[in-house]
């Protein structure tokens, strides 16, 4: 897939910036394999001309009803920091979920290093938080 995008990009005159995904056991999207993602992270970074890596996410609360703790996000943290160590520069972005896990913000123990929160439905329509959080 990033191949493929890395083409359309590049045959198109543009670059693509892109986070790449890890899955933390919500098993909706990204690598479970974390030596795989740093690898593929690398890639992004040292052969797609066309991609730029933006950074690395996580999703949870979501599919597989993971809770957005402090230590599940601590893991994100530190597969970045792994990815950061291999490309050798600071991620962009170290996004941390959506708006499942913006009660670790509320709560002031959103892990040091999540830089990012995809929060659209919790502006919209906050039903994760009465939910989960009261």
């Amino acid at each position: 897939m990033l191949r493929a995008l890395n083409k359309a990009a590049g045959e198109a005159g543009k670059v693509h910036h892109v986070i790449i995904m890890a899955d933390l056991g919500d098993l909706r999207e990204g690598f479970w394999d974390k030596d795989e993602m740093v690898d593929v992270c690398a890639e992004v970074e040292e052969h797609m001309d066309n991609l730029d890596l933006a950074g690395v996410g996580v999703n949870v609360g979501c599919y597989g009803s993971v809770v957005a703790t402090p230590e599940k996000l601590q893991e994100l943290v530190d597969v970045a920091r792994r990815v950061e160590e291999r490309i050798g520069r600071k991620l962009d972005i170290v996004s941390g979920g959506a708006s499942s896990s913006y009660m670790r913000v509320l709560d002031g123990n959103i892990p040091e290093g999540i830089t990012n929160l995809r929060i659209g439905e919790e502006i919209l329509l906050p039903q994760d938080l009465l939910y989960l959080y009261g």
